[in-house]
C-alpha cells in the first residue's frame, strides 16, 4: 500500500512539473565532482536526474565568498555544500545522494592510529568553506587556509604543515597520485557528511525536490547511482 502511495504521489508530481521549469544550483569548485565545464561526477548525476524528471538544471561554480552571497540573495534556488548556510524553516533539502568524509592525514604510517587528542601545537591545512567538525575549535592549533585539496597536499609535501585535513572522495579525484600515499585513521573521521542540496522553500522547489528524491531512490535501487557517481561513490559509514 505504501508503494502504491509513493507511485501515485510521484505521478502527480510529474504531471504538475512543467518541462520548462528550471532549478538553479550554486556550488564551490570541487574538481571531479562539480567542474566548471560541467563534466564532474555530481554534474553528471544531477543532470541525469533532471533529464529523468523533466526539468532544466543550471549549475554555477563560484569561489567560496561568492557562493553564499549568490544563494542568500536568492540568485540561485539551491546551494552545495549544505554546511555553507544555516538550515532554517525557509529551506528544504534533498535526500542524500552520496557521502563524504574528512580526515587528518600525512605521509607517515603512524597516522593510521591518529586521534584528535594527539593534536598539540600542530599546524594543519584546511580548505576554506568546508566543515571539519571539532578540529577547528581545538586550542593550540594553527590552521593554514587553502582553496583546494591540491594546495593542501602541496603544503604537506613541502612540510609547511604537519597534517592536511582532507575530504574523500574529493582528494582522490583532485590529486590521486599524491592522495594514494596518505595515511589517516579510517575509523576516526573528522566529519561524515550526507551529500545533499539545500534549497529555498517554495512551491516550485517543493515540487522539484520531491521529483529529485524519487529519482535518487530509483537510481539507488537500480544501481545506476554507482555507475553515474563512479570514482566519487562512497557508501554510508555503518
Amino acid at each position: 500500500m505504501a508503494v502504491t502511495s509513493l507511485t501515485v504521489s510521484h505521478a502527480q508530481t510529474i504531471k504538475e512539473t512543467d518541462k520548462n521549469e528550471q532549478l538553479s544550483l550554486v556550488t564551490l569548485s570541487f574538481p571531479g565532482l562539480f567542474n566548471e565545464d560541467g563534466g564532474g561526477y555530481y554534474d553528471t548525476y544531477l543532470q541525469r536526474i533532471a533529464a529523468l524528471e523533466g526539468f532544466q538544471l543550471t549549475i554555477k561554480v563560484l569561489p567560496s565568498m561568492r557562493v553564499t552571497k549568490d544563494y542568500t540573495s536568492r540568485k540561485s534556488d539551491c546551494i552545495f555544500p549544505s554546511n555553507l548556510i544555516t538550515i532554517s524553516s525557509d529551506t528544504i533539502q534533498t535526500d542524500a545522494f552520496n557521502y563524504a568524509r574528512s580526515y587528518l592525514a600525512n605521509f607517515k604510517p603512524s597516522s593510521r592510529n591518529l586521534s584528535l587528542q594527539d593534536m598539540q601545537e600542530t599546524t594543519i591545512s584546511i580548505r576554506t568553506g568546508l566543515d571539519y567538525g571539532a578540529l577547528t575549535t581545538m586550542p593550540n592549533l594553527t590552521f593554514l587556509k587553502v582553496s583546494s585539496e591540491i594546495q593542501s597536499l602541496r603544503l604537506l609535501r613541502a612540510k609547511r604543515v604537519q597534517y592536511a585535513a582532507v575530504y574523500f572522495p574529493d582528494v582522490m579525484l583532485e590529486a590521486p597520485l599524491i592522495a594514494s600515499r596518505l595515511y589517516y585513521n579510517a575509523q576516526e573521521p573528522l566529519t561524515s557528511i550526507d551529500e545533499r542540496l539545500v534549497c529555498w522553500k517554495s512551491d516550485k522547489n517543493d515540487r522539484l525536490l520531491q521529483s529529485i528524491n524519487y529519482a535518487i531512490k530509483t537510481l539507488s535501487e537500480s544501481g545506476e547511482d554507482k555507475i553515474l557517481l563512479g570514482a566519487s561513490y562512497l557508501s554510508k559509514l555503518k
